[in-house]
């Protein structure tokens, strides 16, 4: 949200409307082509809308309020509600304690193993698909 200086007389903007410049022109496409929505109807500057508040959301903002002019300034204050909606997931994973891991064990596994031949004929992704099984059998 923020003072954006474009001077918006109607929104969304007529494309016949000569008033407004280029810069807010490409500013209202770049919105329109990146699917944000633009919440404010009301002047907000005597009769133009200087204050815009943009969401990705269409419906995440609602009961916005044009609250009159701020003491001591040319600009109205608005108010607002946020829809913000949080998800939690919970992933449950085993996470192994290397402090009790028998190191010797593993070492032996893993030098038992003749990885020249297991590996040779195999591509880059199936050589790491090997080794990433075998290493997790071991632990």
């Amino acid at each position: 949200m923020g003072d954006c200086n474009y001077r918006f007389t109607n929104w969304p903007p007529y494309a016949s409307d000569s008033s407004i410049t280029r810069e807010a022109a490409e500013f209202y496409e770049c919105l329109e082509d990146n699917y944000f929505t633009q919440h404010v109807e009301e002047h907000t500057r005597k009769d133009v809308i200087f204050d815009l508040v943009i969401t990705d959301e269409q419906d995440m903002v609602y009961d916005l309020t044009d609250l009159g002019p701020l003491p001591g300034c040319d600009h109205n204050a608005l108010s607002w509600k946020l829809e913000v909606k949080s998800t939690y997931e919970t992933a449950t994973r085993q996470v192994l304690d290397y402090s009790k891991a028998d190191i010797t064990a593993i070492k032996s596994e893993l030098q038992g193993i003749h990885w020249q031949e297991l590996l040779r004929d195999l591509a880059v992704d199936q050589s790491w698909a090997s080794f990433e099984s075998i290493l997790e059998n071991v632990q």
